[in-house]
């Protein structure tokens, strides 16, 4: 949030530090008496015939040049970088390799980054990892861990995917909360009313609602991604909101507490970072509007599974921006410059592969395409 606030300030912290031929440190500054210094250490490197010097920049206006186009100045006009690791007002690291391919031939490149409180750590594992073998290797065990992992929770691809799509709206800022918010509450809450019912608010919410126990489904699903997220070291409460008409049976409550014992997850509830289960017949009108405004994402059951809900919720939202701008998109600029140029050679182009290339004035037809747009 710092970073965020006083992006300015925050440049005269960090120190850019050129190690050898191929590894750069960056150290940021602590600025309290309880933080302790941060280092980010990287490798860019390949085993492969290179040609000239590694070069850095740490400039980003520089780098980018001052019209900012799709290709950053340097990159297009294949300027030199300065090497230069000195206080900049806006930092960034580009670095660069220049290699020797023979036709037919494929190479690897590997891009280690590091983070760590501890210099001789970052140095360490910069070290180790210098090896494309050891980096392969290390790829490998991975994957490995991952496919036992998902074949021990019963999760597939697709709700892999579904899930780390979820998890984007709970580890950034929700544009879709205010299409499922509707209003904003009238009275100023306080967070310590959620705490009677467990509930800190220290952590990210996702607010499940179910009404009908045809809805079960949703429920079972939430389930599994909340062990997936827990898998990952990721703490999210899950608050089940359930709006069952008042009766005896409770069919629905029943339902939900049998999937989360099947699932062997009674220990996570009513625990931090756990499960918690809400009646509405049982909480108060405005706790339920404390819940839904501080809740990260709200999932309404009776419009369908996670993935239902948040496509049709992106959707919703797109069509209420007016212009996200050419930049967002850039995809469409490019098919449109392809579609406008049908007589390029495309064997010609500059880096051409399989996919495409650049042609010598691919930057003046995008700025036409950016101006008549």
């Amino acid at each position: 949030m710092q970073d965020y606030a006083h992006m300015a300030f925050n440049n005269l912290f960090l120190i850019f530090e050129k190690l050898d031929n191929e590894n750069i440190l960056i150290k940021r500054k602590k600025r309290g008496a309880n933080e302790k210094d941060m280092f980010l250490g990287t490798s860019f490197f390949t085993e492969h015939e290179t040609i000239g010097e590694f070069e850095i920049e740490i400039d980003k206006e520089k780098f980018l040049g001052k019209k900012q186009n799709l290709i950053p100045e340097m990159v297009r006009d294949s300027k030199p970088f300065s090497q230069n690791v000195g206080l900049v007002t806006d930092p960034a690291l580009a670095t660069k390799r220049t290699v020797k391919i023979m036709p037919g031939e494929k190479i690897t490149f590997d891009f280690i980054v590091c983070i760590s409180d501890q210099k001789d750590l970052v140095l360490e594992l910069l070290e180790k990892y210098k090896n494309t073998n050891v980096v392969t290797k290390t790829f490998e065990l991975a994957r490995a861990k991952v496919e036992a992992e998902s074949i021990y929770l019963g999760l597939k691809g697709t709700d892999i995917e579904k899930y780390q799509k979820l998890l984007s709206y709970i580890v950034f800022n929700n544009p879709l909360k205010k299409l499922t918010l509707g209003n904003l509450p009238k009275k100023i809450y306080s967070q310590s009313n959620l705490w009677k019912y467990g509930i800190s608010g220290d952590i990210p919410i996702i607010l499940l609602k179910i009404e009908d126990l045809n809805d079960m489904y949703v429920v079972r699903d939430m389930l599994k991604a909340h062990e997936y997220f827990r898998s990952k070291n990721i703490i999210v409460d899950l608050v089940i909101l359930n709006s069952e008409p008042n009766s005896y049976e409770q069919y629905v409550n029943y339902e939900i507490e049998n999937a989360i014992l099947n699932k062997q997850m009674e220990y996570l509830k009513n625990i931090s970072g756990g499960i918690f289960i809400i009646n509405t017949n049982q909480i108060e009108k405005e706790d339920i509007e404390l819940l839904e405004f501080k809740a990260n994402v709200i999932i309404d059951a009776k419009n369908g599974d996670i993935k239902t809900v948040i496509d049709d919720l992106e959707e919703e939202y797109l069509k209420k921006i007016k212009d996200i701008g050419l930049d967002a998109k850039p995809e469409y600029a490019l098919q449109e410059q392809i579609n406008n140029n049908q007589n390029i050679d495309m064997y010609n182009l500059k880096y051409y592969n399989e996919y495409g290339g650049f042609s010598e004035d691919r930057i003046r037809i995008y700025n036409k395409i950016r101006q008549r747009k």
